[in-house]
C-alpha cells in the first residue's frame, strides 16, 4: 500500500470519535481485558455494533475513569 494511502487512513482514524477496544485501552493506559471486563460489569458505556464490534467515545472513557478515581479516593479517605 502506498505511504500516502496509509497516511490518509491514519488521519481518518485519528479524527474518528469512535475508538476500538485496543485504542480505548491505550487511551486509558489499561489492558484490553480491563476494558472488556468494565463493559461486562456494565460500568463502562460502549456501543455494540453487531456481534463482535464494540466501540467507545473518548468522553465515555474519561467519565468512567473519573468515576473510578473518585471511588478509589473515597475508599482511602478513612470516611465510612
Amino acid at each position: 500500500m502506498a505511504a500516502a494511502t496509509v497516511a490518509r487512513m491514519r488521519s481518518k482514524a485519528d479524527n474518528s470519535p469512535w475508538l476500538s477496544p485496543k485504542e480505548a485501552a491505550e487511551h486509558l493506559g489499561v489492558s484490553v481485558d480491563t476494558i472488556y471486563r468494565a463493559c461486562a460489569e456494565r460500568g463502562l458505556r460502549h456501543a455494540k455494533l453487531g456481534h463482535s464490534t464494540t466501540r467507545f467515545r473518548r468522553e465515555w472513557l474519561d467519565e468512567w475513569a473519573d468515576t473510578r478515581a473518585v471511588q478509589h479516593a473515597d475508599r482511602g479517605s478513612g470516611k465510612p
